[in-house]
């Protein structure tokens, strides 16, 4: 029988450092499907493909704008983040890290989102020929994985060095900064994304998301392009990667 104790497990199970949606919204919750995902024997790799596959129904219910099936659509997309935030608590608590699952966690992520913003700008258009929803998703989408991309690269060169420029805002008048960095993710996007669907005011919700996505990667760049170069440390590549 296993004696690791529930709260051991969930600080295994906790990344170190993440926004502030997941720490205090997903964690508490994804840690329950995690449980449950152990039990089945599920692979880390095997809740990635799940989270996608949720994702990627809950796109497809919005492309119907029948109202109960934008519920489902909420619901889905919601599961799908959950499912995203158990596959490395699986894989932390198993003790079942690998490269493979530290490139398909991103990579899925990506592709979810590309499919739910796609399937959002399609089915508005297809629907009430909503044009400038079409356009929003695509900016939307577009500021986003290039956000998420500066990030990872960055994590890749220095690996995990980038945390140190919001640490050492939380004590300087950039402090706003740190805040909005620590509450930005693709999850948080989403979350504000769903809110809108549910209240069906999509194009005004997507300019939303662009007008926070955009000013965000081009400061997150900015930053990034004047720090001063640091010196790369040696780390075990057998992580996962979640941003």
């Amino acid at each position: 029988m296993n004696s690791i104790k529930p709260t051991s497990e969930r600080k295994k199970a906790k990344k170190s450092v993440e926004n502030i949606i997941g720490t205090y919204f997903y964690r508490p919750i994804s840690f329950f499907f995690t449980k449950l995902f152990i039990l089945l024997r599920f692979k880390p790799n095997g809740v990635t493909f799940l989270s996608y596959l949720f994702q990627l129904g809950g796109a497809l219910f919005f492309l119907f704008q029948i109202p109960h099936y934008i519920w489902l659509s909420i619901l889905f997309i919601q599961i799908g983040i959950i499912c995203d935030y158990s596959d490395g608590e699986v894989a932390r608590l198993t003790n079942t890290r690998s490269k493979k699952g530290a490139w398909m966690d991103p990579v899925f992520d990506r592709i979810g989102d590309f499919t739910i913003y796609l399937c959002i700008g399609i089915g508005s258009f297809y629907n009430s020929n909503d044009v400038l929803s079409l356009i929003f998703s695509f900016v939307a989408m577009g500021s986003i994985m290039i956000s998420d991309y500066i990030i990872i690269k960055y994590d890749q060169v220095f690996r995990g060095d980038y945390l140190s420029i919001v640490q050492k805002m939380n004590s300087t008048k950039m402090g706003a900064i740190s805040n909005i960095f620590t509450f930005y993710s693709g999850e948080s996007m989403l979350i504000i994304l769903c809110i809108g669907i549910a209240i069906q005011q999509v194009l005004i919700t997507l300019i939303i998301i662009t007008c926070i996505s955009v000013p965000y990667f081009i400061t997150r760049f900015l930053l990034y392009f004047i720090r001063k170069e640091v010196v790369i440390p040696e780390v075990n590549q057998e992580t996962d990667v979640k941003v």
